[in-house]
């Protein structure tokens, strides 16, 4: 039995909030945590939670912090004729994030990491976010973005929702579970996808051992 037939068994609609999202509706919070949301650490392009969570109906909402992917690269693989799209699915609109839309009861660092691990872990972001990597300068800035897709209309449902949600942050993967799934009155995630995609630039691994697993 594989996992998608299994969340097969688990599927359910296109939550409320989401069906009737319009344009210059904002990010909505509150609504997309209560979701089933799923988060994909360090998943670069890799489309494998939305054909996994999504093509089955078991999640709709999904979280991809990635500090190796700038905001210009991502809007590429949003663009229709980009090979590293959402296949079936146009980009409906997505919305720029402050940190105050994604925290806005503010934010502690976590008590297992102390102020020296948390500037080690800093420290190591911003070399990340600048390397030279396959021979191109890299330059990633902090941004946030919530980005909602529509399936195309000569697809059905046996290809997907009619409706997905993402959220994408250059951002730290640990981090960024602590302030969203870990705070008083948040629920975890539905799903997670733990695979070591950081090629060097993870602090701490994703998968067994590391602080996420």
């Amino acid at each position: 039995m594989t996992p998608e037939t299994i969340l097969k068994s688990h599927s359910q609609s296109v939550p409320e909030w989401l069906a009737s999202w319009k344009t210059g509706d904002g990010f909505p919070r509150s609504d997309f945590l209560a979701s089933r949301v799923v988060i994909y650490p360090g998943s670069g392009s890799d489309g494998h939670a939305f054909r996994t969570f999504g093509a089955s109906h078991a999640a709709h909402c999904f979280i991809h912090p990635d500090y190796g992917v700038s905001r210009k690269t991502l809007l590429g693989w949003l663009e229709p004729e980009s090979p590293d799209r959402l296949k079936g699915y146009q980009t409906a609109a997505h919305v720029d994030l402050t940190l105050q839309a994604l925290a806005p009861y503010g934010w502690s660092p976590p008590e297992f990491l102390s102020v020296s691990e948390m500037r080690r872990i800093a420290e190591h972001e911003r070399s990340f976010m600048k390397e030279t990597r396959h021979g191109q300068r890299v330059d990633v800035k902090p941004y946030g973005l919530f980005v909602v897709f529509d399936r195309e209309t000569h697809l059905d449902d046996d290809h997907g929702p009619a409706r997905l949600a993402a959220l994408f942050l250059a951002a730290n993967a640990q981090i960024t579970y602590h302030a969203l799934f870990c705070q008083r009155g948040a629920s975890a995630p539905f799903g997670m996808i733990l695979q070591d995609h950081g090629f060097g630039g993870n602090f701490d691994p994703f998968g067994t051992g590391g602080l996420l697993h």
